[in-house]
């Protein structure tokens, strides 16, 4: 093995350590406890992704045509997956502290990024802008709300657009536009850079039926637990037939189920084939694939 690729391989494995080890720290700390400690390990934690990308492009650049190309692909793809979960987990954990504590507080000013219509003589609530983190599970949601109130409106201009943008993005994809000066010519640019990354048809089925077949069992008679599998397994099913049809939803529930239960060598030669496919293949071409098998 190359010397250059050896050393690469090695770091990534340090950062998928340290990823281990957060997404453990998340999952067992209770934030009440200590809510500064656990909120400026999460900030600590931010730069993990961008680290991570560094490193895994090099080895993909290496690797790029040989027979073990598609397996560093998967490596990406599960720590993709892997550090947003967590990451957006942690979020959601110092957001319900923040709520509680608001509640019993006097009222703070809010920086998060709001759009009203000037235009209106009755004066409407403002509304507020969804941030993205890069997590795939949140881009449909956000790609539809920001699109509606801000990309569409004829009474914005592109610099308004584009400082609607910038504020409402936050770590890995604010970073996607970091290269991009606030100018009016840019916003249409980096506008399409943002769903160029994340409107991956493939990558954002594969996420939504990850997560949908990854949801944790309720094993006790427990009503919110029960309303929270409901609710998250609905949010999954509606982000999925946004861009499937009926047809192809119920094929990709299947494919994903399969795939689960054939050995590791069969799955990693299916993923070879399929690297370059920007959709997801049909039931009858995994079918057919097993079969040749």
């Amino acid at each position: 093995m190359d010397s250059q690729l050896k050393t690469l391989i090695a770091e990534r494995g340090s950062g998928k350590a340290k990823l281990t080890i957060f997404k453990k720290f998340v999952e067992t700390t209770v934030v009440e406890d200590d809510y500064v400690a656990f909120e400026k390990r999460v900030k600590a934690h931010e730069p993990l992704y961008s680290r991570f990308d560094r490193i895994q492009s090099q080895i993909e650049a290496i690797v790029i045509g040989t027979d073990n190309e598609a397996a560093h692909l998967l490596e990406r793809e599960f720590f993709d997956d892997t550090y947003f979960r967590v990451l957006s987990s942690a979020e959601k954990q110092l957001s319900q502290v923040r709520g509680s504590r608001s509640s019993t507080a006097s009222p703070a000013v809010t920086t998060t990024p709001t759009v009203t219509d000037s235009s209106h003589a009755t004066r409407l609530p403002v509304i507020k802008l969804p941030t993205f983190n890069g997590d795939l599970g949140q881009w449909i949601r956000f790609r539809d709300t920001f699109t509606s109130l801000v990309h569409d409106s004829d009474k914005l201009t592109d610099i308004d657009r584009f400082n609607y943008l910038n504020s409402s993005l936050t770590g890995p994809a604010a970073r996607v536009l970091e290269s991009f000066s606030v100018s009016a010519t840019n916003y249409a640019l980096a506008w399409a850079r943002l769903r160029e990354r994340y409107e991956n048809p493939r990558a954002l089925v594969d996420h939504h039926i990850n997560a949908l077949l990854d949801i944790e069992a309720v094993r006790k008679p427990d009503g919110a637990l029960l309303n929270q599998l409901i609710d998250t397994a609905t949010n999954h099913v509606r982000a999925l037939e946004s861009v499937l049809k009926p047809s192809e939803l119920w094929e990709a529930l299947i494919s994903s189920h399969l795939s689960r239960k054939i050995d590791s060598s069969s799955l990693d030669e299916w993923e070879k084939r399929i690297t370059d496919t920007p959709n997801r293949p049909a039931l009858r071409e995994f079918a057919k694939f097993l079969e040749q098998r």
